[in-house]
């Protein structure tokens, strides 16, 4: 991800809950093939949205940065979509 001008050395994998939803303030939820549920965060419309993405465990370099580069697009073509902005990292 680094060489996609992404530092995620810092970042921690967290379980999707209610809690980690109503602190990022979304309004769209993306789930990506790992078959977990979206909590529901009472009182707010947020939009479950799927995608089936190959899971880069065990796979080479080419694959993952192939995986990477196709989410990227998902994710400007969601963006633009949806008519959002892209936040920037923290």
């Amino acid at each position: 991800m680094a060489e996609a001008g992404l530092d995620l050395s810092g970042a921690v994998p967290q379980l999707l809950s209610r809690e980690l939803l109503e602190r990022a303030g979304v309004t769209h939820c993306v789930l990506m093939g790992c078959g977990d549920a979206c909590p529901m965060v009472p009182g707010r419309n947020i939009e479950i949205i799927e995608w089936k993405v190959p899971d880069p465990h065990g796979a080479g370099i080419e694959a993952v940065r192939e995986i990477r580069d196709g989410l990227r697009a998902r994710i400007d073509a969601l963006i633009e979509e949806k008519g959002l902005t892209r936040r920037q990292q923290q």
